[in-house]
């Protein structure tokens, strides 16, 4: 399978201040503002204002070029 690893989500929320203070709690660090990273995965989730909870962004690792070619395939 072409797809290798989670690289970021970006989750949208009304009120992000008790969103990042929850993943805090739950273990994450977070390096900047909204940005959040785990001790293995680095800063891998990021919380932005939205209306609505919702995923803004999700981002896909591949091992190498090849393996593009056959996502985009």
């Amino acid at each position: 399978m072409p797809l290798h690893r989670l690289s970021s989500v970006t989750i949208g929320v009304p009120e992000v201040d008790p969103v990042r203070a929850f993943y805090r709690e739950f273990g994450l660090v977070e390096t900047q503002p909204g940005q959040l990273a785990s001790a293995d995965g680095g800063g891998q989730l990021r919380i932005e204002s939205a209306p609505r909870r919702r995923l803004l962004a999700l981002a896909i690792g591949v091992d190498d070029e090849d393996d593009l070619g056959r996502v985009g395939a």
